[in-house]
């Protein structure tokens, strides 16, 4: 409820052009404005530094302890818990995970 109001209180400045001192994530600005732009990982480590750093390790760690993580795409996509996170995968594993956190 909180963040309903706030966000309608967010979007209503920006609607008037009204200046807002509340810190924004640049993504999230760019959202509000209708700016189309993918969120980023980074977008995502001033939302959530620690999901962040744990899917940038995602992305850096050997090809071959990918699989052992045991992770899928269940909730990211249709039929996702039948598709496993693979080396070949993780980067959009890593693209639906962040769009899922910040975009819904």
């Amino acid at each position: 409820e909180m963040y309903r109001a706030v966000g309608a209180a967010m979007a209503k400045a920006v609607y008037d052009c009204r200046v807002v001192t509340a810190p924004l994530c640049p993504w999230l600005f760019a959202f509000i404005c209708g700016v189309p732009a993918a969120p980023t990982l980074q977008d995502l480590s001033l939302f959530d530094p620690a999901l962040a750093h744990g899917l940038a390790q995602l992305l850096s760690m050997p090809v071959d302890e990918v699989p052992d993580l045991g992770e899928d795409f269940e909730g990211l996509r249709e039929g996702g818990a039948d598709v496993p996170v693979t080396a070949a995968n993780r980067g959009e594993y890593v693209r639906l995970q962040v769009a899922r956190t910040l975009v819904g």
